[in-house]
């Protein structure tokens, strides 16, 4: 019998399945914690393996032919996949394992989550021309500043915890962070309740302006979910936040987003 088949079944996660697309060091040892606690764990990762694989020893480890004790570390009792999700087997087989899952976990950046089409349509499917998009931001350069956003629809529950109108100070740091589509499709997703935040100015109203939206994205986009609201992608870092920061900025630096997603399965 196996560690995960001795450790699944016990705990108060017993029953819960967790589908993961992570990769590194902070997200896949969150996910083995869930592990612990009982939970059952696929880890899904691309044909060339999970980046960490290629970074070597860490932690004062000794890496060998036969062992990676990095990887080992932060991936402990999980069931391991490879899939190429960029073809239409592979895609298929995801779509299966989320049909079944109680979680997915996954760290990817907004980008990728854009071009698999987990955010706006909520699924893994091949880009065309009607797909939107992030790209490089209008100013050609990196962007790191802190900017306004409003909650423009409370759809999601990473936002259950906020109401709509609500306006929050949040630090940007990207590069590639305008987000491009069709006015058909911006007009459905407000319709859908999909456009989560928007960069505002002072007057809490939606701007081009670039000393509002950093990035020049249409229609004023900071954040949009899928179509159920659980998956959201946003450029601000709420995360950036701590005692002792921005003390000499106004506006409320409280976004609570983390909250908003525990009490989704605590509430």
């Amino acid at each position: 019998m196996s560690v995960t088949e001795k450790l699944n079944g016990y705990g108060p996660l017993n029953g819960v399945k967790v589908v993961e697309l992570c990769e590194w060091v902070a997200a896949p040892a969150t996910v083995r914690v869930l592990s612990e606690m009982g939970a059952e764990i696929i880890k899904v990762e691309p044909l060339h393996g999970d980046a960490q694989r290629t970074q070597g020893p860490g932690f004062g480890c000794e890496q060998t032919e036969r062992e990676d004790p990095t990887i080992d570390l932060n991936n402990t009792n999980k069931n391991w996949l490879s899939l190429n999700l960029k073809t239409e087997k592979g895609s298929k087989v995801m779509h299966q394992l989320l049909a079944t899952a109680d979680v997915f976990v996954n760290n990817l950046r907004d980008k990728a989550l854009v071009k698999l089409g987990l955010v706006p349509f909520g699924d893994i499917r091949p880009m065309d021309e009607t797909c939107p998009t992030l790209t490089f931001n209008n100013i050609g350069r990196h962007q790191s500043r802190l900017v306004r956003t409003r909650v423009a629809s409370s759809l999601s529950p990473w936002l259950s915890r906020c109401e709509v109108g609500d306006v929050h100070t949040v630090p940007v740091s990207h590069g590639e962070g305008r987000f491009v589509a069709s006015d058909e499709l911006l007009a459905q997703l407000r319709d859908a309740g999909q456009i989560a935040t928007q960069y505002v100015g002072a007057d809490g109203q939606p701007s081009m302006d670039l000393g509002v939206n950093p990035n020049g994205s249409a229609w004023a986009v900071e954040g949009i979910t899928s179509p159920d609201g659980r998956v959201l992608g946003k450029m601000g870092h709420s995360e950036r936040r701590g005692a002792g920061l921005y003390q000499n900025v106004p506006g409320d630096l409280f976004q609570p987003l983390f909250e908003g997603g525990v009490g989704y399965f605590t509430d």
